[in-house]
């Protein structure tokens, strides 16, 4: 897979969880619940809540590209702006406990 292939990866994810009116919320928590600490993905409140780590967890990207190369790749993506036609967009949640890694969350716009 390319970083294009990679990105649509990413936002299909998104669009998928936007169109799902039951999505399995339990299997996305139970996934990472033993991995390390910067992997979160999870609901709250009927929304997406994830950091970088647990979405290149979740999405195994790992066998494409570094998580570093991921994260660029985002940061430096149009996401927001995919997302839009959706009404949702991806916002800035909370910084974790720890203080270290940062949540995002896909909310309706």
């Amino acid at each position: 897979m390319n970083i294009e292939q990679i990105y649509e990866k990413t936002l299909r994810f998104f669009v998928h969880i936007l169109d799902q009116q039951q999505v399995d919320k339990l299997s996305i928590d139970v996934l990472l619940s033993n991995d390390t600490q910067k992997a979160y993905l999870y609901f709250e409140d009927d929304k997406l809540v994830f950091s970088i780590e647990g979405l290149y967890q979740y999405l195994k990207i790992a066998e494409y590209f570094t998580y570093n190369q991921y994260r660029r790749m985002l940061y430096n993506s149009n996401l927001n702006l995919d997302l839009s036609p959706h009404k949702s967009k991806i916002i800035n949640h909370q910084t974790s406990v720890s203080g270290n890694v940062n949540l995002f969350s896909l909310v309706a716009i």
